[in-house]
């Protein structure tokens, strides 16, 4: 995903933040990969959807001490990670179930 995609989905204009954008979304993928068991891959609509969901959470939510109220990850961000843990499952086990045993 480039960085203009990524702004385009904040609403961000400007190049002033660009670094901090960048570092939210190599978080985003680095959180994603982790928590669902698969490995992000661009043009992966349900993927690149949680990606730019989590990117603009971490980006809204960088400062460690504020005065806006932090919220916990949001149900829809939960959702895609279960959905795309759940689809990286099925097709790791169909991709096992196709392979000749040795039997």
């Amino acid at each position: 995903m480039q960085l203009e995609q990524i702004k385009k989905y904040l609403r961000i204009e400007y190049d002033d933040e660009d670094s901090v954008i960048l570092q939210a979304y190599n978080t985003a993928v680095s959180f994603a990969d982790e928590k669902t068991g698969v490995k992000y891959t661009e043009n992966d609509s349900l993927y690149d959807t949680l990606i730019c969901l989590l990117t603009a959470h971490f980006f809204d939510n960088r400062e460690a001490i504020s005065e806006k109220i932090h919220s916990e990850i949001p149900y829809t961000i939960t959702s895609l990670i279960k959905a795309i843990e759940v689809r990286g499952n099925i097709e790791t086990d169909a991709e096992t179930d196709s392979e000749p045993s040795s039997e």
